[in-house]
């Protein structure tokens, strides 16, 4: 056993050596060596850089909005621009159109269809007998008008699915807009708290401070003993970890409020207190009263009553399709007949249907 610790210490010891004696060889490194190493060292870290950076349009539309800083932002400011840069209620307003859209293309099968087309063919053929060659050009438009008679509801089903989606897509705006307006609302209420959180803990650092002071000076006297001095002091120590926290909070609570804003979160702004008195008074209607008016009064429940008579529609419109349809409709065209074979072989055609 000594034998084996005695062997790897000397192994240990003869690297140990090694190791200082290719140190002392190397050279040292020299001013301009040093130089050229750090140039370098710049350029690869600008190259990582440039590789891990891309352009951003959304990114960079958010971070090039202009706030008025001239002065703290009302509510009533914050709500307009959150209004103007939110994309959820873009959203919510561009599926409302998307509905109106598909409520006119619903509306239109109550009106005649007319389509119309434009047919050109032409047919070569070339024989060994040079009567029987063929070339012969075709072409002229083509008018077709039908107009649906009876579906047996189907259509009326279809006209009523798209209107209903659009009273759900519009029910879905209001209540995107209420969502953004609470939000919105419930960050600045929450930075204005937080802020009035830092401002009490910045007063009670500026009180512990002169507590320690005041124990520092009654124990330099031989009034208090050396317990009070470090009892002030813990405390001074926890109001300044408290304002820290205070801090911490200012900085997320102004970062949500601006990402409910649509603007990035280091967009420098702020805020003035709220005006008028906070409301203390729990109301004393009945709760069954309460519920409902929320029933009929909350978008998102409007939204999915619509949905649901929606899908009614468009089960209906599926089970008229079992069904025969009456349809009235005529056609009428014209052809040009070009036998270049033949050179006065000319003709026209005409065609009618109903």
């Amino acid at each position: 056993m000594r034998f084996v610790i005695s062997f790897f210490l000397t192994l240990f010891l003869l690297a140990s050596q090694r190791l200082a004696e290719s140190s002392q060889q190397s050279p040292a490194m020299t001013p301009e060596q040093k130089k050229a190493s750090q140039i370098l060292v710049k350029e690869m870290i600008a190259q990582k850089q440039s590789k891990n950076s891309y352009n951003d349009s959304t990114w960079n539309s958010i971070r090039n909005q202009k706030v008025n800083t001239a002065g703290p932002l009302t509510l009533s400011e914050i709500l307009d621009i959150a209004l103007q840069n939110n994309p959820q209620t873009k959203k919510a307003w561009f599926d409302a159109e998307s509905a109106v859209a598909q409520s006119k293309q619903a509306k239109s099968s109550l009106m005649p269809q007319l389509q119309s087309s434009v047919r050109l063919d032409k047919e070569k053929i070339v024989s060994s007998q040079q009567l029987r060659d063929l070339n012969v050009t075709n072409y002229g438009p083509n008018l077709q008008l039908t107009f649906l008679l009876l579906d047996l509801g189907g259509r009326s089903a279809t006209i009523k699915e798209a209107m209903q989606n659009l009273f759900a897509a519009n029910s879905q705006y209001e209540l995107s807009i209420q969502d953004l307006l609470l939000r919105v609302a419930k960050a600045y209420f929450g930075f204005y708290s937080t802020q009035s959180a830092q401002e009490a803990a910045e007063a009670d650092v500026a009180a512990a401070k002169k507590d320690l002071e005041a124990a520092e000076a009654r124990f330099g006297a031989g009034i208090v003993p050396k317990l009070d001095v470090l009892q002030a002091q813990s405390d001074y120590e926890d109001s300044l970890f408290t304002l820290v926290e205070a801090k911490s909070r200012v900085k997320s609570a102004k970062a949500l409020l601006a990402q409910e804003m649509g603007l990035a979160a280091d967009t420098p702004f702020e805020i003035a207190p709220p005006t008028g008195k906070f409301p203390t008074q729990i109301s004393e209607q009945d709760v069954s009263q309460l519920i409902d008016t929320a029933i009929g009064r909350r978008p998102d429940i409007i939204a999915s009553r619509a949905t649901l008579e929606a899908k009614k529609a468009a089960l209906k419109a599926a089970n008229s399709n079992l069904w025969p349809t009456l349809n009235l409709g005529g056609s009428a065209g014209r052809n040009w007949n070009d036998y270049r074979s033949f050179p006065a072989g000319n003709d026209h055609e005409y065609n009618y249907a109903g």
